[in-house]
Parts: C-alpha cells; sequence; structure tokens
C-alpha cells in the first residue's frame, strides 16, 4: 500500500507543480499580450485620429478648390460678357468710321460744288 499511496502522491504533486507552473507561465505570456495589445490599439487610435485629421483637412481643400472653381467661373462668364461687349463696341466703331467717311466725301462734294458755284 505504501507504493500506491507513494504514487497517488507524486502524482497529485505533480498536478498541483503542473497548475502553478501553467499559472504562472500562461499569466506571463497573457500579460505580455495584453501590454502588446494595448500598443496596437494605442496606435491604431493614433492611426485613426491622423486619418480624421487628413480627412478633414482634404475636406477643407475640396470646398477650397470648389470656391476657387467657382470664380474662375464667374470670371470666364464676365469675360465672355466683356468679349460680346467689345465685339459690338467694334462693330460700332467701324460703322461710325464709314459714317465720318460718308460725311466727309459729303462735305468735300458740298464744298466743291458751292466752290464751282461761286465762281
Amino acid at each position: 500500500m505504501a507504493p500506491t499511496l507513494l504514487f497517488i502522491t507524486g502524482v497529485l504533486t505533480s498536478l498541483i507543480i503542473g497548475f502553478v507552473f501553467s499559472r504562472l507561465f500562461s499569466s506571463g505570456s497573457s500579460g505580455e499580450g495584453h501590454g502588446e495589445r494595448r500598443l496596437l490599439e494605442e496606435r491604431l487610435l493614433k492611426a485613426d485620429q491622423g486619418l480624421e485629421k487628413f480627412s478633414l483637412e482634404l475636406q477643407s481643400q475640396q470646398q477650397e478648390a470648389k470656391a476657387f472653381q467657382d470664380q474662375v467661373l464667374q470670371a470666364r462668364e464676365s469675360a465672355v460678357g466683356s468679349r460680346t461687349q467689345l465685339e459690338s463696341i467694334r462693330q460700332e466703331r467701324e460703322t461710325l468710321i464709314l459714317q465720318i467717311s460718308s460725311t466727309q466725301q459729303s462735305f468735300e462734294q458740298t464744298r466743291s460744288d458751292r466752290e464751282s458755284l461761286g465762281q
């Protein structure tokens, strides 16, 4: 009976020591895993914050670009209006030049007719 009792005592002792060692080594690795997890979560949080900041900056730049495009569009429309006005002014100028030329010719004709009548 003594060998059986010695066997049971050895088995129970090895189970208890195995349990204690497993808790010691598993808690150490899970503690490190927890620290690594926390580090990864912090990095993920920083990356999310950086992404949010980048997103806000991108949105701001898009709004600025849209405002600039609107200004360019308004300037283009104004230029088209100015070009149309310039073309109409040129046509009026050409018409006035023709009228002045015609008036000068009429005036010269009248002067020559007057001189011929006056002599």
